[in-house]
């Protein structure tokens, strides 16, 4: 993979108080591959803030680390069979999350890195929901390689 990727987060949430729709973001970010680990650098904006945040995600074996600093801040660890606490801050206050994992899935290519979550979410030891997240990370040139590969079976 390029260290130029494309980064696209879909979540879902099913729960009481939660809508059910999807959200998802998209982002151009930085990919390395370090002593086995990957990693991925990037950045977004929460709607109605100016304030960015920092993300990273890292891979290693079966656990995805997602942490988050700027205006949300939290270290969210997701492992299958395991349930990993942290705090999550926000401009309205901080909560403590549980995340229980459930199934974890990882696909690595050439070009790309696809990894599904799903996972049980509480806050403040209560239930918020039963949660998906896909992400997927490929090469920023991908779609210009594949373009040229069609352009030369003419």
């Amino acid at each position: 993979m390029t260290k130029e990727v494309m980064v696209r987060i879909v979540g879902m949430h099913n729960g009481e108080d939660t809508d059910n729709q999807p959200v998802a973001s998209a982002a151009a970010g930085v990919y390395y591959l370090k002593d086995g680990v990957h990693y991925v650098l990037f950045e977004e904006h929460a709607q109605g803030f100016t304030e960015t945040i920092k993300n990273r995600l890292k891979l290693k074996g079966n656990v995805l680390e997602i942490s988050k600093q700027g205006l949300l801040s939290s270290n969210m660890v997701f492992e299958e069979g395991v349930v990993h606490n942290t705090a999550y801050n926000t401009p309205y206050g901080t909560f403590l999350m549980g995340i229980h994992t459930k199934r974890f899935a990882m696909e690595e290519r050439e070009d790309s890195l696809r990894i599904q979550v799903d996972y049980t979410l509480e806050m403040d030891d209560k239930f918020v929901a039963e949660s998906r997240i896909d992400i997927m990370v490929v090469s920023a040139d991908l779609p210009d390689r594949m373009a040229q590969q069609d352009n030369n079976l003419n």
